[in-house]
């Protein structure tokens, strides 16, 4: 890693761009969640059940309240008496109240101009019914549950928790007239257009394939090694490509395309090992020398190499979903030769 940073400055490269990983979050004191009962899944794309009723109480409690308002009684009157999806995204991805109320008042510019395009939401639900319809189509064992549709604390752009898909629908629904002086240059990147909000529904739906998988085996589904959750990431980034033609992080390509051989290189130093914040999860990192989450683009290329590989492209998509060993399917994808016969 230091030789390829070392690399990057003497070829003087500067790019402040970000994925959808989340920054760092404390747990609220006294704010103890009840366990929360995992959702239904379901297997067909019809029986999808779309939640935004999250949205409506947000504005309803930031209208009423913000910005004299406690911690203690947002938590109560928007995160306890939201939908179980919200809390679940509370709990895993937000954490602090403080930090929720610390958000809305350092960007009320941006949190006020978000809020026509996340009222309306009926073009992105067509768009995912739509998507999980091909879905299903190349995955016919592929569940449906809930997409929850939340206000966040413009840290986390989704996630699974409890078979549900939550969306942090705050950093998705800017538009071209959207105010970003208060902005890190971290959000200004992050942050997109309603048209990329399918997109990351769809994302994390196959999230919701490969953790469903590991669940009809009687696993728990944990990944900590870099490798794993590189793959675990670039798979629902390269599906998302595949089936719906785009994906959200096409940024990280951009970037990483001309120095693929550099940052695999880089990448082997450290893909064994459980230190993932220099490629994953690290958009809070102001201090990164190149874009956070390039561990995503990596996860891509070596689920691409092991696509194009494939004889069965159908099987793949299955044994993409489906990875049992992640080092048997980096040997599998010939990913590494790619390099070898380069040189």
């Amino acid at each position: 890693m230091k030789n390829f940073i070392h690399f990057l400055l003497a070829s003087t490269l500067f790019l402040v761009a970000c994925g959808m990983g989340d920054t760092n979050a404390s747990t609220d004191s006294g704010l103890s969640p009840e366990p929360i009962a995992p959702g239904v899944l379901f297997d067909r794309p019809d029986e999808t059940i779309f939640i935004s009723t999250d949205i409506d109480l947000f504005w309803k409690i930031y209208d009423r309240n913000n910005p004299r308002y406690s911690a203690q009684r947002f938590h109560l009157n928007y995160v306890e008496a939201g939908s179980p999806g919200l809390q679940d995204f509370f709990s895993s991805k937000i954490r602090n109240s403080n930090r929720f109320l610390s958000s809305m008042k350092r960007y009320p510019k941006y949190y006020n101009s978000i809020r026509q395009n996340s009222l309306d939401l009926n073009g992105v639900k067509r768009s995912v019914d739509n998507s999980f319809q091909a879905l299903e189509s190349h995955y016919p064992d592929a569940v449906f549950g809930e997409v929850v549709f939340t206000i966040g604390a413009m840290s986390s752009g989704g996630t699974v928790v409890n078979n549900r898909i939550i969306i942090g629908t705050e950093m998705f629904t800017r538009n071209s007239e959207t105010p970003d002086t208060e902005l890190s240059p971290w959000l200004r990147t992050v942050t997109r257009k309603k048209s990329d909000l399918p997109l990351v529904v769809f994302h994390e739906a196959i999230h919701v394939q490969q953790l469903n998988f590991y669940q009809r085996q009687g696993q728990h589904f944990h990944p900590t090694r870099l490798l794993d959750v590189a793959i675990f990431e670039g798979a629902a980034d390269f599906l998302t490509d595949l089936i719906c033609n785009e994906f959200p992080n096409r940024h990280l390509h951009e970037f990483g395309n001309p120095l693929e051989r550099q940052l695999w290189e880089a990448f082997q130093e450290e893909m064994y090992g459980d230190y993932l914040e220099n490629w994953v999860y690290n958009g809070g990192n102001p201090d990164l020398l190149i874009p956070a989450d390039m561990g995503y683009y990596i996860g891509y290329k070596i689920v691409e190499s092991y696509y194009e590989n494939a004889i069965d492209k159908q099987s793949a998509i299955k044994e993409i979903i489906e990875i049992r060993d992640f080092d048997a399917f980096l040997e599998w994808s010939r990913y590494p030769q790619k390099f070898q016969a380069d040189s």
